[in-house]
């Protein structure tokens, strides 16, 4: 599949996620919380985001202890969308542009 880079609504992406796995963070007693600020669309491809948006939030809630917590930040940072999932145990974070230019490096 080609990647797809198009500018992407995250703040969407990322609560639409959260949204999709609410379910089983409340069957298995799980906190989960999600804050987004203020961010721009980034640059991404939407197809190759959601399936990682899912698998680091599922990890998350899996390998969190029952009754724990996970959250779940967006956030802008000097022109990049920074992205974090974070359980009592391990926190991911990825960054991506908020300008396509920033990806010609």
């Amino acid at each position: 599949m080609p990647i797809k880079v198009e500018m992407t609504d995250l703040r969407q992406l990322v609560r639409e996620t959260v949204a999709a796995w609410r379910p089983a963070a409340d069957a298995r007693r799980v906190g989960l919380t999600v804050e987004t600020g203020v961010v721009p669309a980034a640059a991404g491809d939407r197809e190759r985001l959601a399936p990682l948006f899912d698998h680091l939030i599922s990890n998350a809630i899996g390998h969190a202890p029952e009754g724990g917590r996970v959250s779940v930040r967006l956030y802008e940072r000097d022109g990049w969308a920074q992205a974090e999932v974070q359980n009592a145990s391990t926190t991911f974070s990825f960054a991506l542009p908020l300008e396509q230019s920033l990806l010609a490096g």
